[in-house]
């Protein structure tokens, strides 16, 4: 840590409390590792809320959300969709052994083919301990150092194992801004520190409307003005969009509409009984670093897309 990021007040995260699910104790010890002193200091304020009371099921969510999220943002939809409607540890396994021979081939990835290799493994251990601590293996060989790739879906999982939030996963939006607000940026050069003139400009809310056909969208400022007539025939290319994908558990997907990006992320609202969207537009696509995809040691650049309600323009 450096003695700018000190300076800022960051701090270290310090031990965690003794007669942890071990499971857990692994969990935090990945994102405190892959972590920059800045998102480092969402652990820190999550320590005292650590619980000791025995096994979470890490492995299940692991393999059930933290993976097919992943591979949906690095671009590989269809076999995320595959994951989508496995349930039991057996077929889970199965479709893990297939997306890791998958991933073997030329337009695979190695660090994906390498965690789901792993998660097999996971997954047939009859051991619940072992079980959850190979899974947080399998996740460390795709969450990347101090880049921010995957770190907040893995925190996301963490919070839903401590009581802090209601779903193991968040919309692509939502977490895109997370990435954005902790990872996006570099830390301040000491000439830099200080305080700002400027005023925050005033956060609009996002506008919730529900369709007659079957559909609940929020949408977010910077689409909702420029569509202001038009939010029917999004709403409706949404739809399509899902239905084409074959999945309502969509995490991040992007479609084009009129001279625009749009980005959306959906999940099923067992409540009203349809399908729920966030829908945003896109200001730019954002180089946050290189991954090695193939395993060949050419590395390609990660573009993260940016939502224009966060970036505050579109390019």
């Amino acid at each position: 840590m450096t003695a700018l990021s000190k300076k800022l007040g960051n701090f270290p995260v310090t031990d965690t409390p003794t007669e942890v699910d071990p499971g857990l104790t692994a969990l935090v010890s990945l994102l405190n590792d892959r972590a920059n002193d800045k998102a480092r200091q969402l652990l820190v304020s999550r320590l005292d809320k650590i619980p000791n009371t025995g096994r979470t099921d890490i492995c299940t969510l692991i393999a059930g959300v933290f993976f097919p999220q992943f591979m949906e943002l690095i671009g590989f939809e269809e076999e995320a969709n595959s994951i989508a409607d496995c349930t039991g540890r057996q077929k889970m396994s199965r479709a893990y052994t297939t997306l890791g021979k998958r991933f073997l081939k030329p337009d695979g990835s190695g660090i994906l083919a390498s965690g789901c290799i792993m998660l097999v493994a996971a997954l047939k251990t009859r051991d619940p301990v072992e079980q959850d601590i190979l899974a947080v293996s399998a996740a460390s060989q795709v969450v990347c150092f101090e880049t921010g790739e995957g770190w907040f879906n893995l925190l996301y999982i963490l919070d839903y194992i401590l009581g802090l939030g209601d779903s193991p996963y968040a919309g692509s939006i939502q977490s895109i801004q997370d990435f954005n607000q902790y990872f996006g940026e570099n830390e301040l050069d000491g000439a830099e520190v200080g305080v700002s003139d400027q005023r925050p400009k005033k956060k609009i809310d996002p506008l919730t409307k529900i369709f007659d056909f079957g559909v609940k969208v929020r949408w977010f400022p910077a689409l909702a003005e420029k569509f202001t007539e038009q939010l029917e025939d999004v709403a409706m290319q949404i739809l399509d969009e899902v239905a084409a994908l074959g999945s309502v558990n969509i995490y991040m997907h992007r479609f084009a509409f009129e001279d625009e990006e749009v980005i959306i992320a959906t999940s099923w609202d067992d409540d009203l009984d349809m399908l729920s969207a966030d829908a945003d537009l896109v200001a730019y696509q954002d180089a946050i670093g290189e991954i090695d995809l193939k395993g060949d040691g050419e590395p390609e650049t990660i573009l993260i897309p940016v939502p224009a309600s966060e970036a505050g323009y579109i390019h």
